[in-house]
């Protein structure tokens, strides 16, 4: 499977560095390559990560942030729809 990043994910990704990298910069690149590392290993693992309310939508936990992501076998595609930093913006669940 191939892996596509959605313009969002991109962004909040992009801000989530920016905001860590004011205080350090190192940390700031190895939350880049965690977050990445991650997205690339559900390429050969889709359906790792739990599967969400939302149909379709599927959620990997890497510490301290969360990736969202949609499996499009038809495409043979995984999208990266959001990442979270769950201790700036915590999601309550039920």
């Amino acid at each position: 499977m191939r892996l596509r990043w959605r313009l969002r994910a991109l962004r909040e990704l992009d801000a989530i560095c920016e905001y860590v990298a004011r205080e350090n910069p190192a940390a700031a690149q190895a939350i880049l390559r965690r977050v990445q590392e991650s997205a690339n290993y559900l390429t050969v693992f889709p359906q790792l990560g739990q599967a969400t309310s939302v149909g379709g939508v599927r959620t990997k936990l890497v510490p301290g942030y969360r990736l969202f992501y949609t499996v499009l076998a038809d495409r043979d595609e995984v999208q990266i729809i959001r990442v979270r930093d769950v201790r700036r913006r915590p999601i309550y669940t039920e």
